[in-house]
């Protein structure tokens, strides 16, 4: 202490320098308060940093939880032919011993291949309550690259039974599903393509609108034990995120008279048999 009282002495007794020469005054003054309150600890390299790590760690989660679980959705939807089955289609349509489901039944399929269905559409039509309808339709939107393309095509799989409707709309649009879907059966209609008229003969002679009845297929696993660990795992924060984002009814724009949520299951890994024993 005394060598720096000395040395801060004769810098004020020599005259005033324009150039800046390196002096061990800063050094004692951090000798003294190294002496006084002890070393000085460096800062933490990762200060402030942790919470922008978290933020990406769970934003990564999220992201790969969504992608790996509507992969393995994807795998376990299983499709069909779809012309094995119109002939039944056709038959059921026009049998008079099944009550009537709805007069237009609509159904959001995700086969990209006109060609193709959905087992879980079969499995509604047929294996459940039969639907029997006079008209049906699979809705199929594709979202595009560009961001405001707003186009569509019809496909006549079975005139005035079966109709096929793709979306193509860009990213940016909103998918108000059910406000293009009835758009577009108005052109059919001004076009004479389609016939949306009741078919009951009461309603008939008032020249009526028949009734529509969209069917959202929920796809459940019924046996999600068969799956890996990391698959289940992946599936339940998959269903998780699901949960928190907006329905499939909301994003359409669906009302809450127009569809019905129905349960199918996924295919899923062959069940070992269970083998019992009658008493």
């Amino acid at each position: 202490m005394l060598r720096c009282a000395l040395h801060d002495v004769l810098l004020a007794a020599l005259p005033t320098s324009p150039f800046h020469f390196p002096t061990p005054h800063a050094s004692c003054h951090h000798s003294a308060a190294h002496a006084r309150y002890g070393p000085r600890r460096a800062p933490w390299p990762g200060h402030g940093g942790w919470l922008s790590l978290l933020l990406a760690g769970l934003l990564l989660l999220v992201m790969l939880s969504w992608i790996v679980g509507q992969r393995i959705r994807n795998e376990l939807t299983e499709f069909t032919p779809l012309a094995e089955w119109l002939p039944l289609l056709q038959q059921l349509s026009n049998d008079q011993t099944v009550p009537k489901y709805a007069t237009h039944l609509v159904y959001l399929t995700k086969s990209d291949d006109a060609r193709q269905v959905e087992n879980g559409i079969i499995h509604s039509i047929f294996k459940k309550r039969p639907k029997r309808a006079d008209v049906y339709y699979l809705v199929h939107v594709t979202t595009t690259d560009e961001p405001y393309t707003r186009r569509y095509h019809v496909t006549y799989v079975l005139p005035n039974e079966l109709v096929r409707i793709d979306f193509y709309l860009g990213f940016r649009v909103d998918q108000a599903l059910n406000y293009m879907y009835r758009q577009v059966v108005a052109d059919l209609v001004k076009n004479h393509e389609v016939d949306i008229t009741s078919r009951y003969e009461s309603l008939r002679g008032q020249d009526m609108t028949g009734d529509f009845q969209f069917i959202i297929l929920n796809k459940t696993l019924p046996y999600q034990y068969l799956l890996r660990g990391w698959q289940r795992t992946a599936l339940r924060l998959h269903g998780w995120l699901k949960w928190l984002s907006a329905s499939e009814t909301e994003s359409f724009g669906l009302d809450n008279s127009t569809y019905t949520v129905e349960n199918v299951p996924l295919h899923m890994p062959t069940r070992p048999e269970l083998h019992l024993t009658r008493d």
